[in-house]
Formats: C-alpha cells, structure tokens, sequence
C-alpha cells in the first residue's frame, strides 16, 4: 500500500507489488491483487484460500499486547488487522507470507519477550509454513530491493516457483544488500557494514 490514512506514503510499495506481478505468471499463481484503498474486511477473507500472500505496507508493534500489533490497510484506525486476526485463520493451502513491513517480526512486551507473538509467527500459526518479516524499522526502498531478490530467486527458469529457496533468496538479498552499504559512490574504498540496514529481514520455517 502506497498509501495509508495518517502514515508516511510507501513510494516504492506500488514498485514493489508491479515487479512481483510482472515477474510470475499468471498460470503459476492466480493474482488477488489489493491496492491503495484496502480493507482488512476484502483482505481476510482471501487470505482464506491463498498459497501465497504478500504484504507491502506499514506494520506497527504494540508494546503492550503484543497480538494487537498490526499491519496497516486503510482502515487501520478502525479495524486493524491484527496478530490475534491472523492467528485466528486455518489455511490448508498457505505457502509462503512475506511481510514486507516494518516491526512484522517483533515483540517488544518486556513480559512476553519468550514468545513468538508477532505478525510473522501469526501467519505461520495460520498456516504458512514459511514467512518472511522484519525485526525493527525498515527502508522502503530497500525492503523492495530484498523482495525483488528474493522472489527472483524462488523462480525457476521454466517459470515456476520452488518456495524451497525462499530462505536461499533472503539469503542473497542481505549479502547483496551488507555490501551495498559498505560502498560509497564515487569512491574506491570500502567502510564498515551497517547492520541497522540489512539484518532486521529474518525468514521463518521451512
């Protein structure tokens, strides 16, 4: 979602979702697509009978109930879609959530810091047995780069996507990305990595 009531726009979320879309066949994977305005009352009910579902949003983590953190759609002021949403579904056909949002990956109730309340472990209760997030903040344009390497990865040459290389693509996608920020354009030298950039990305499962 590019845009979202009363949060910064994602100027390169569109970006993002075009070379995915672009990038599969339709023949693959059949294409349920929810741009700016998207409302968690359309959004719910196909992550029903989805394989694979692919969020590029903001996320926000509650600091005190840790399955009230959300990812945002348009009517997150209202009706969110929360941890406790996500974690109510029982997909029998999910392959993979990748959540390409800030703070999707965390928990920051200090009591509950053991467990894996947070919107990647809710997708994964779901159902997916694989799911991508983030631990903290992250850089939209960036969050992009990793996605485009990742799904890049998961596609075969006969144009298929083995999912098995899911882990494999965002493996790639940090090497490629640490680096980057070890360089500085027009110079030859090379400066200490920055974590803070390309290690909040994790995949979960197998």
């Amino acid at each position: 979602m590019s845009s979202t009531p009363n949060q910064i726009d994602l100027n390169c979320a569109d970006t993002e979702v075009t070379q995915l879309l672009s990038n599969i066949p339709e023949e693959i994977i059949t294409k349920v697509v929810f741009k700016s305005p998207a409302y968690k009352h359309d959004v719910l009910p196909a992550l029903q009978g989805c394989g694979v579902a692919h969020f590029s949003c903001h996320g926000i983590v509650d600091h005190i109930n840790p399955s009230n953190s959300r990812l945002l759609l348009s009517d997150w002021e209202t009706s969110p879609l929360t941890v406790a949403d996500v974690n109510a579904l029982k997909l029998s056909n999910a392959r993979l959530a990748y959540l390409s949002a800030c703070h999707a990956s965390s928990n920051r109730a200090m009591d509950l810091l053991d467990e894996g309340i947070h919107l990647t472990g809710a997708f994964q209760m779901a159902g997916f047995p694989q799911a991508i997030g983030s631990l903290w903040q992250v850089d939209d344009e960036r969050s992009a780069v990793v996605s485009r390497i990742v799904w890049d990865t998961m596609l075969t040459t006969v144009g298929a996507v083995d999912f098995g290389k899911a882990a494999e693509g965002l493996h790639h996608a940090l090497r490629a990305l640490r680096e980057e920020t070890r360089r500085v354009e027009g110079l030859e030298m090379r400066f200490p990595d920055q974590p803070i950039v390309w290690a909040p990305f994790i995949h979960m499962g197998t």
